[in-house]
């Protein structure tokens, strides 16, 4: 269920998915972010102006990403968390919508589906089943 809160005079709509027990997927005006729990046995609680700060710390570091996302093609699928990849479902030369499922993988004993973001024409597959990938590999190139 996606939330409004307001910081200030910003408005943020904000997502918050339960992909395990221990992870979270936070979607933040359109922006995912994954964060993995543990458990703190020294709680705190933040004032408006701490979680302010957060945010903006935050927002620097998003625009510093974007930097260096912008030297990387578009048309590029990266691996969103480390696993196995247990399926492929394309072939190189095959067109894709958005949203159709490309791949699976396996990352602690869940199966992930991962959709194409894009519509277009694969180029290249840089993984096959039974491949182990890394949070960011390259998945799939697109023309």
């Amino acid at each position: 269920m996606k939330r409004r809160i307001k910081l200030g005079n910003q408005i943020y709509e904000i997502e918050i998915l339960k992909i395990q027990d221990n992870l979270l997927k936070v979607v933040v005006n359109d922006k995912e972010f994954y964060f993995s729990l543990k458990e703190n046995e020294d709680p705190q609680s933040l004032s408006k102006e701490e979680i302010e700060k957060i945010i903006s710390f935050s927002k620097e570091n998003i625009l510093k990403e974007k930097k260096k996302a912008s030297d990387i093609p578009d048309k590029v699928l990266k691996s969103p968390l480390s696993g196995q990849v247990s399926g492929v479902f394309v072939k190189e030369g095959d067109c894709v919508k958005i949203n159709q499922k490309l791949l699976t993988i396996i990352s602690m004993k869940m199966e992930n589906e991962i959709l194409s973001e894009i519509e277009g024409k694969i180029k290249e597959i840089k993984v096959k089943k039974g491949q182990i990938v890394s949070k960011d590999d390259i998945l799939i190139l697109f023309e």
